[in-house]
């Protein structure tokens, strides 16, 4: 846009108040690319360098807005409609930043698989990989031992890890399929009923960081 459209329309957005500009957003949609550059010239208008933006399951910050929803319509559409702008809490000129809220789907998978790899211990991250890389059954015999006509074979995962399965489920209290779709869905009330329990890995991730259990901010180029 040219000079003075530009500036004209500041001027016209220093009179849109907040609500105004979600119900604008809203009528648009957040996939229009129209959206992106509504946001950023308002967000200009109302002097914030840096803005926040509020999503249903995330909220993300850093560069003028629009960035942050041209970067939303390329990956996050999970994360809703959008719900506030605000100037931003974290201020990076680097790189934006991203919260997901405690209901987010996103964010319950994360901690279930966490708080199921704390509980396994040692062999938790390759137990919980296999369950996301593989379907229900193949996962099921991949850990148990199958006995047919007197003799014994096991599953790759339980050639690997002897005594997998009693491990699964004296360590987590869930059978095998139950395990695997926690692991692939998430399981809020697991992964709180989990995370009471304190495991050796955690207090390791936690020093390290590594752990999505408080609102540490991920970040994104």
């Amino acid at each position: 846009m040219d000079k003075e459209y530009y500036t004209n329309l500041v001027e016209v957005l220093k009179h849109v108040e907040h609500d105004v500009l979600i119900r604008l957003i809203g009528d648009l949609g957040v996939m229009d690319t129209r959206t992106s550059a509504l946001v950023s010239v308002w967000a200009k208008a109302h002097g914030m360098e840096q803005v926040e933006i509020e999503f249903e399951t995330a909220t993300a910050g850093g560069g003028c807005g629009g960035s942050i929803l041209s970067w939303r319509r390329r990956g996050k559409s999970g994360w809703g409609n959008v719900l506030a702008i605000r100037p931003a809490r974290y201020v990076d000129w680097q790189r934006m930043w991203y919260i997901l809220k405690d209901d987010s789907p996103q964010r319950i998978r994360h901690l279930t698989r966490n708080e199921l790899k704390f509980a396994l211990g040692d062999i938790g991250h390759k137990v919980v990989r296999y369950a996301m890389r593989w379907s229900s059954r193949e996962f099921v015999e991949g850990v148990t031992v199958q006995t047919s006509q007197g003799s014994s074979t096991t599953g790759p995962i339980s050639s690997e890890f002897p005594n997998v399965a009693r491990i699964i489920q004296g360590e987590t209290g869930l059978s095998l399929r139950e395990f695997w779709r926690a692991a692939r869905k998430g399981d809020a009330p697991l992964a709180r009923r989990l995370g009471l329990i304190e495991r050796r890995k955690r207090v390791i991730a936690r020093k390290r960081g590594m752990t999505v259990a408080e609102p540490i901010p991920g970040l994104f180029d």
